[in-house]
């Protein structure tokens, strides 16, 4: 039986000495391919460096790799660059590159593209001041997030930050109660325990009251909870207040990655 793997463990996010910003360089042609590497690398120690020949190659590592920074040219074989930028909205959202940077003759810096606006464009008969200006800031900003990331995982060992979720994925919960299911979302959840919209309070919503819940997070497998009713609460719309009493060490482990998911798009 294999457990499930503690953030808190991470060692990745107790070493901000070692921050390493992972690049994909897409480039057909050898002898620049060389030089842009030679440049890249130079730049600063904080590096990695994965390279694809074309734009097809670069699609198949890209669903295979987690890369900072996606740097390509526009003019490829198979695949070209503009078609690769387009393909990325078909890649697994974990997997997207977090920033992109078109090498083209054909369009100005910072000429946007319909559609294309996460792309940042540098001429490439004239990058080397632009692109190094951009790695170094990729750099700080990966730098600057781990140091935040290491403060709010030393506030969720207090276990006591609680996160909204976003209104377009929403929180499910069941409430399993005399034989019957009443479906309803969550107004916010911490590791502690989880707080419910519901449509009135009646009175079968006694405090101290014991509860079986399925509780679905976005794009999660459902868990099972024993929880037990601690609040009754009325803020614009009705809410219960629930502690959590029985509950899985793999079901505590998704809600952590969730409230760190949510406390990191809160800093974004």
């Amino acid at each position: 039986m294999t457990c499930a793997k503690n953030i808190f463990d991470n060692d990745d996010n107790d070493n901000s000495n070692n921050i390493k910003l992972s690049i994909l360089l897409v480039e057909d042609d050898a002898s620049i391919l060389e030089i842009l590497e030679d440049f890249i690398l130079e730049i600063a120690k904080d590096i990695e460096l994965d390279i694809a020949s074309n734009g097809y190659l670069a699609l198949e590592k890209i669903r295979q790799n987690k890369y900072d920074l996606l740097i390509t040219d526009f003019d490829l074989p198979i695949v070209n660059g503009m078609d690769l930028l387009k393909a990325l909205k078909s890649v697994n959202r974990d997997f997207q590159p977090k920033a992109v940077v078109l090498l083209s003759n054909y369009v100005g810096p910072g000429e946007p593209a319909p559609n294309l606006r996460f792309v940042n464009y540098i001429p490439k008969n004239d990058y080397q001041t632009l692109l190094k200006e951009y790695i170094l800031t990729r750099i700080a900003i990966k730098r600057s997030r781990i140091e935040g990331n290491k403060q709010i995982l030393e506030d969720m060992r207090s276990s006591g930050v609680r996160v909204t979720p976003d209104y377009s994925e929403p929180i499910r919960v069941d409430i399993i109660k005399d034989e019957q299911v009443d479906i309803v979302r969550a107004k916010d959840i911490s590791l502690n325990g989880i707080s419910l919209y519901v449509s009135a309070i009646d009175s079968t919503n006694i405090i101290n009251t014991t509860l079986e819940c399925i509780i679905s997070l976005p794009r999660k497998k459902p868990f099972k909870v024993t929880a037990t009713l601690k609040h009754i609460g009325s803020n614009d719309q009705y809410y219960l207040g629930l502690e959590f009493k029985k509950i899985s060490e793999d079901a505590k482990e998704e809600i952590r990655k969730y409230i760190f998911k949510r406390l990191q798009e809160s800093r974004d």
